[in-house]
Order: structure tokens, then C-alpha cells, then sequence
């Protein structure tokens, strides 16, 4: 194996090469360079609604699992339940 070629890039090097490239096209703030007045109060409300959500969808899994399974499969439902989930997640980059 050649290491003479093996290639390190610093974190600053890789900001300056994706920024250059236009690969990240991240826009946090109004053209003007201001963020919308209601912009935390409005990712608190997400926040909030998405918290209650999983906590519905948590209790449901489990409900279920165990109406499915009984106290001895219903572990093994979850944790099936869960991959698909963690699945779900990783494949919308979240």
C-alpha cells in the first residue's frame, strides 16, 4: 500500500472546498442576513409537537407489540420495530 498518497483534509479545508464547490447549500437566515421574528417560537411549537408525536407512537408500539406478542414476544417486536425506525431515520438523514 502506497501511503504517499493517502490524503488528510482539516475540517477548514473541507468547509473552504464545499463552500467553493457549492455542495452545502445552507440558508439559516433571509437574504438580508436577518432570521424570521417568530423563528424560535415556531421550532419550540416543532419541538413540542414532535416530542407529544413519538410519545403517542412509543405507547402504540408497545400496546400493540404486546397485543400481538404477549409479555414474551413483545420485546422481540420492538426492537424489530425499532430498527425500522433508526432505518427510517438514517435513510432521511435525520
Amino acid at each position: 500500500m502506497d501511503m504517499s498518497k493517502k490524503h488528510t483534509t482539516t475540517f477548514d479545508q473541507f468547509i473552504k472546498e464545499s463552500e467553493e464547490s457549492n455542495k452545502f447549500d445552507l440558508i439559516e437566515k433571509k437574504a438580508d442576513g436577518t432570521i424570521s421574528d417568530d423563528e424560535d417560537e415556531r421550532e419550540e411549537d416543532l419541538m413540542a409537537n414532535v416530542e407529544v408525536a413519538i410519545d403517542d407512537l412509543i405507547a402504540m408500539i408497545k400496546k400493540e407489540a404486546n397485543d400481538i406478542g404477549g409479555s414474551f414476544r413483545s420485546p422481540g417486536i420492538e426492537s424489530r420495530v425499532a430498527k425500522l425506525i433508526k432505518a427510517k431515520l438514517q435513510k432521511a438523514r435525520l
